[in-house]
């Protein structure tokens, strides 16, 4: 399994921060690994909804559709969604806390390999950390307009 884990303090207000957040339609706005996002069940946020995320492949891999289905939802305050693919899941955790005028917003995400996949996991790190690095850029800017 491969984990990461990044926090961006913000002069936003927390209900701001964790509606942007718990929009995953707005993912490609700030995680250049999503070319486009869509939801395809629910009207908002909530534990009804389910998004569509078409993500790039690593290397020559082409971009895959994943479909992440929330998990949980206490508005905000925390989200986590969860989407399964052929070879991996995706284990994604949005946590708001207020911070003085503002908040932080801490972004979990695990990635782990399916069946006889998982003998690659202690490669998949790397690799997951500068997917993660470039994320994290795009969060802070998105979070800090």
């Amino acid at each position: 399994m491969a984990h990461y884990e990044t926090s961006v303090t913000t002069a936003l207000a927390p209900d701001v921060a964790f509606s942007m957040m718990a929009d995953m339609t707005r993912f490609a706005e700030w995680d250049p690994g999503v070319q486009k996002a869509k939801q395809i069940s629910g009207t908002e946020p909530g534990l009804d909804a389910v998004y569509e995320l078409l993500v790039n492949g690593v290397g020559p891999a082409p971009a895959t559709p994943l479909k992440y289905k929330m998990r949980e939802f206490t508005a905000g305050e925390r989200y986590r969604a969860v989407a399964k693919a052929k070879f991996f899941q995706s284990d994604d955790i949005v946590t708001v806390t207020p911070n003085g005028d503002g908040c932080i917003v801490k972004y979990e995400a695990d990635l782990l390999l399916n069946g006889p996949f998982k003998i690659f996991d202690p490669l998949l790190g790397p690799i997951f950390n500068k997917i993660g690095d470039a994320a994290a850029e795009g969060l802070q800017t998105f979070l800090n307009p």
